[in-house]
């Protein structure tokens, strides 16, 4: 595992098969142990959000797949409508940074956020507002994290 901070990060790079099932991705894992042993891909993404299932599969595939870079891929909706609800864009900027920092402590190689559907906004001043929260949560995560890799996609596939 990297140590926090690591510069000394695996690459991100293709081909990038995607560990995503729902809530749960220790069945995309089971799913996909067998191929992606065989295989060693040179990068992982583990998608959804974060919980315990998560870091267990994490550990499984530093074990198995030791020379495979592994990203965490949250997807974002959940802030952007949380932000719907309490409109604190300093609280909805914290999550995003707190989930690059999550990223960082588990020594992860990259971090590949995903603004789905809830942060398109429903109007003018909606969208400009969600922009501005992305913007200034891209800007503190490079700022205090520069030597972790940062990526944006939309439907799980790393752009």
């Amino acid at each position: 595992m990297n140590a926090p901070g690591s510069s000394a990060r695996r690459p991100f790079v293709g081909p990038c098969p995607v560990l995503y099932d729902g809530n749960d991705v220790r069945n995309a894992w089971a799913h996909a142990r067998r191929d992606l042993v065989l295989t060693q891909p040179p990068s992982v993404e583990v998608h959804g959000w974060w919980h315990d299932r998560a870091e267990a599969v994490v550990a499984a595939l530093r074990r198995e797949l030791p020379h495979t870079a592994i990203a965490r891929g949250p997807g974002l909706d959940p802030i952007a409508r949380a932000w719907r609800q309490h409109r604190d864009g300093d609280r909805a900027v914290a999550d995003v940074v707190d989930l690059a920092r999550a990223a960082d402590r588990a020594g992860l190689d990259a971090l590949v956020l995903d603004p789905e559907a809830a942060w398109k906004g429903r109007n003018p001043t909606e969208r400009a507002a969600l922009s501005s929260i992305a913007a200034e949560a891209v800007e503190t995560i490079a700022r205090e994290l520069p030597a972790l890799p940062l990526y944006v996609t939309t439907y799980a596939s790393p752009v």
